[in-house]
């Protein structure tokens, strides 16, 4: 199995301050054992806009009109976006059957205790 390396290294303050920044944002939390995951991800982010290293592109991150566009690409680069959840037909039919099969129970139960019901329990020595 090959090990690539980043393209841009990223120093370990490099890691602290950039990923301090993401998280006051928008509260994503990386330990430094995530520290090739960003070097990896946003190393292409740092050739995009030119930029020699991690901490240029810190500052850019802090100090750029356009870093609020900057973030929102981070956010998606490091963010995992699949939703698979109930998207594929048999998991449909299978939701759509337990639903079916369980419906009934559920109707009948709040027809039973109704919104608004009142249950008094009274117990006696």
């Amino acid at each position: 199995m090959a090990f690539i390396e980043p393209d841009i290294l990223m120093a370990e303050e490099e890691f602290r301050l950039i990923r301090d920044y993401i998280y006051n944002h928008c509260g994503l939390s990386f330990d430094i054992s995530s520290k090739f995951l960003l070097e990896k991800r946003l190393s292409n982010r740092v050739k995009l806009h030119q930029l020699k290293n991690f901490k240029e592109y810190y500052r850019f991150l802090r100090y750029d009109p356009k870093s609020s566009e900057e973030l929102s690409a981070i956010i998606d680069i490091l963010t995992t976006n699949e939703t698979y959840f109930f998207r594929e037909s048999c998991q449909l039919k299978a939701f759509s059957e337990e639903h079916k099969r369980t419906e009934p129970m559920h109707l009948e139960r709040r027809l039973l205790y109704g919104r608004g019901a009142v249950h008094y329990c009274n117990a006696y020595p």
